[in-house]
């Protein structure tokens, strides 16, 4: 019976198996960090931009400041474009009114950075997949030096077409200029000798909304709706008077010459105009009469308009 040799392994070969071991352990490793760094449910996007911008594979992706991904692959389509393919780690879902584009972080290196506005909706996302070209979301690369002097001449060059254009048109421009100055003063004029009438005018307006206030504050504490019916008509005429005194004003207020005739007189109408929009919404809550509320209700906001003019 033979006996069987034994096999000596050397030292050489013990390190280098070791090695492999611990090569091997470190892949398993990084492979498991990777998949649990971007948890379940990650997917792939495509993005076209006009230009890379130094964008390379391994570039971080943010999603309003937060890191959720990293670009994959960049590829130059043929007609120059440029795809890239970006790893979403998660489930992280984008709207599609998010903005794509290509900044510089603090390393130097571009990144991919994903702007949605706080007041985006999300019932619209983009489909959690890479997409045909034309469908991807376009992303904007950085303003580059040359691109600003491209726009800049490109901008010059219209301004410069539209006064060669304008040129011919001056001395008349000038005339029409000189001759609307002249309405415009002689427009002033009128206005402030009218100033008397329309001050009269705005008193009694005040006084009858003052009436009507009156009214229906008794209306609304006896919860009477036949009265309530009556008053919804009576507001509504006083906002109709109000809108027409409110445009009065405001054209007036432009001379600084008469600013001081006009400031009780415009908060006098504020002050009255504001109870009487208050009371509007709270009669138009108690009314048991649906053309009484939406009387009311038209009231209100005309009322509430007229305010936010004054």
């Amino acid at each position: 019976m033979t006996r069987m040799r034994r096999v000596r392994v050397t030292r050489p070969a013990r390190l280098g198996f070791a090695a492999l071991v611990v090569i091997l352990l470190a892949a398993v490793g990084i492979f498991l960090a990777v998949k649990v760094l971007r948890g379940a449910g990650g997917y792939q996007i495509g993005v076209r931009f006009p230009q890379a911008a130094g964008v390379a594979p391994g570039a971080q992706v943010f999603l309003n400041g937060v890191t959720i991904g990293g670009v994959s692959k960049v590829q130059i389509l043929p007609d120059t474009r440029v795809e890239l393919i970006i790893n979403i780690y998660r489930d992280t879902s984008i709207p599609k009114t998010a903005k794509f584009s290509v900044q510089t972080a603090l390393t130097g290196s571009p990144i991919v950075a994903i702007s949605v506005p706080s007041s985006a909706s999300t019932a619209e996302i983009w489909p959690k997949r890479i997409l045909p070209i034309e469908q991807q979301p376009v992303g904007t690369p950085p303003l580059s030096l040359e691109m600003f002097m491209r726009q800049s001449r490109s901008l010059g060059d219209r301004a410069y077409a539209v006064l060669a254009k304008a040129r011919p048109y001056g001395k008349p421009l000038m005339t029409h200029l000189q001759h609307a100055r002249e309405n415009g003063a002689a427009t002033m004029e009128n206005l402030q000798s009218a100033l008397p009438t329309m001050m009269s005018s705005l008193q009694s307006t005040v006084t009858r909304a003052k009436v009507n206030v009156s009214h229906a504050q008794t209306a609304l504490r006896d919860r009477d709706q036949p009265k309530l019916a009556a008053i919804a008509d009576a507001f509504e005429r006083s906002a109709a008077d109000m809108e027409k005194t409110t445009a009065s004003l405001n054209a007036l207020k432009r001379d600084p010459r008469i600013h001081a005739n006009l400031r009780d007189a415009s908060a006098q109408l504020r002050a009255v105009t504001n109870t009487m929009a208050q009371l509007s919404h709270d009669m138009e809550m108690i009314s048991g009469n649906p053309q009484t509320k939406a009387q009311l209700k038209d009231a209100g906001a005309r009322l509430r308009a007229v305010l936010h003019k004054l």
